[in-house]
């Protein structure tokens, strides 16, 4: 069944461009006070559409309803309409957050910065090579990492140049380097999700009419 359809066919389609916009200006105001969100963010993504996304994610919910086969839970009055409200906001809540205040942040930034060098390595192994080369003469100098400012060396050329005689130590460095940032983007990645995260969707029921609802997913699947 397509219930995409259904839906654009019933009194709803007429309401869904409106009802979406409402309900993300609500979530934008609210994540607004709860993430300090910048004046030029909210600017940029004040006025972007969410019609089809409001849409697909209302009939993926109906259709999730109608094949559940737990007929228990939909003989409990409201809970199928509380279902497909309650999984269309969780989606939004999700994507939005995702998209408006992860996807935004500097953490997010720094981890493609990282994968960026991760592919262009992947790309340019000649630099792979000089980096090596520069990683085996910080090793010989034994230069410290706590120190701000430290020169490798007063020409990098003649480093290049230099036959060295670690190349264990670079071959060690190419091997182990793309593993090295690797791990560092999962740990960026475990910092960004564990980022304090706040419901700012609205509740949909307030927006949803239930006998539109009804008349949409099909009477058997409602007390």
């Amino acid at each position: 069944m397509n219930y995409k359809k259904k839906i654009k066919n019933s009194p709803l389609a007429f309401r869904i461009n409106s009802i979406s916009k409402e309900v993300f200006t609500i979530w934008l105001e609210n994540a607004k006070t709860a993430y300090n969100l910048k004046p030029d963010l909210i600017n940029k993504i004040q006025n972007d559409k969410f019609e089809d996304v409001f849409l697909n994610y209302l009939s993926d919910a109906i259709k999730i309803l109608v094949e559940d086969k737990s007929l228990e839970k939909k003989t409990v009055p409201g809970w199928s309409f509380g279902y497909v409200c309650g999984n269309v906001q969780g989606k939004l809540e999700v994507t939005w957050y995702n998209k408006y205040i992860l996807e935004a942040s500097i953490e997010y930034e720094n981890i493609l910065k990282i994968k960026a060098v991760i592919e262009y390595f992947k790309l340019d192994t000649l630099l792979l090579d000089k980096i090596g080369t520069i990683y085996s003469h910080l090793l010989e100098q034994r230069v410290q990492p706590s120190v701000d400012k430290c020169e490798v060396s007063p020409n990098l050329i003649s480093i290049f140049k230099y036959k060295n005689k670690n190349n264990s130590k670079i071959d060690d460095f190419k091997s182990s380097i793309v593993e090295l940032l690797s791990t560092d983007i999962q740990a960026k990645i475990l910092t960004l999700l564990n980022l304090q995260h706040y419901d700012c969707c609205p509740d949909l029921d307030k927006y949803f009419n239930f006998d539109e609802i009804v008349e949409i997913a099909g009477h058997e699947n409602f007390a």
